[in-house]
């Protein structure tokens, strides 16, 4: 009876009490152990450095409760024209900011496409400890949430946003865009649970995979086996010897194109 009376008390204590005491829950343990720690250390330093600290003009500011409590920032750059019922989520890189990256995608925009991006988890105006687990968790959320509001949601995953948007194909949305990823995490000290490769499904024919042959962070040969694997399901697989990794490089313009031609091709039954 005590142990029930201690554990009934601290469930109410945390239903009742503020988001720190909410996140005491699984969702920001490291589980890559301490390359996790440290590398989100690492990145959260470069992109803040990065943040204009201003919001991107013409972006609306776009707002997510976690299911922990936690207050999630983002940006919606909205659609030209009337009725849209299409929607792209940028899942970003590791090194970035909503607010960083935001013009990259008017594009979309301009196209027809409402863009939806959201800080990770202490990043820009998140609040919160960025852990892969509480991350994958957001993107989760934020796409649920998006497909009750959107009749097409696609999305468009860069880097670490690649590696979250390959553990989000279950989801089975209208079509994915995975730019520069690798095909495991082994030597990022995760578990095979998260690994890119072991998440395509038998037909990945709405899903279009990029890779930069000039990429220092992830290099061509990490690529390779996922590449493979993706061509073998039915993906569409872009690989440019002369890129780099996603806005390391001059080809930012032509990714977010590439993208683009490909959400049309969905659109129109070609794949």
């Amino acid at each position: 009876m005590r142990r029930i009376g201690a554990t009934a008390l601290l469930l109410f204590s945390c239903l009742a009490a503020t988001t720190s005491c909410l996140a005491a829950n699984n969702l920001e343990r490291t589980t890559c152990g301490w390359r996790e720690w440290l590398g989100f250390k690492l990145w959260l330093r470069a992109a803040t450095q990065l943040d204009p600290g201003i919001d991107p003009p013409g972006a609306v500011p776009y707002l997510v409760t976690a299911m922990d409590g936690r207050k999630l920032h983002g940006y919606r750059l909205k659609a030209a024209g009337d009725n849209v019922g299409r929607v792209v989520l940028v899942i970003q890189g590791n090194a970035m900011t909503a607010a960083t990256i935001a013009d990259a995608f008017w594009p979309f925009a301009q196209a027809g496409y409402d863009v939806v991006i959201v800080d990770f988890r202490g990043y820009g105006k998140s609040e919160g400890i960025p852990r892969a687990k509480a991350l994958l968790a957001d993107n989760r959320q934020i796409l649920v949430g998006l497909r009750q509001r959107y009749h097409n949601v696609y999305v468009y995953g860069l880097s670490l946003g690649a590696i979250l948007a390959a553990n989000l194909l279950d989801l089975d949305l209208d079509a994915y865009v995975l730019d520069s990823l690798p095909a495991t995490l082994k030597s990022y000290g995760c578990p095979a649970a998260f690994d890119p490769i072991n998440h395509l499904p038998a037909n990945c024919s709405n899903l279009l995979v990029v890779s930069g042959g000039q990429d220092p962070i992830i290099k061509p040969a990490a690529s390779e086996p996922l590449l493979a694997r993706a061509s073998s399901c039915g993906a569409t697989v872009v690989r440019r010897v002369q890129w780099s990794h996603p806005f390391m490089d001059y080809a930012t313009d032509q990714r977010v194109s590439s993208a683009l031609a490909f959400f049309r091709q969905i659109e129109a039954g070609e794949k």
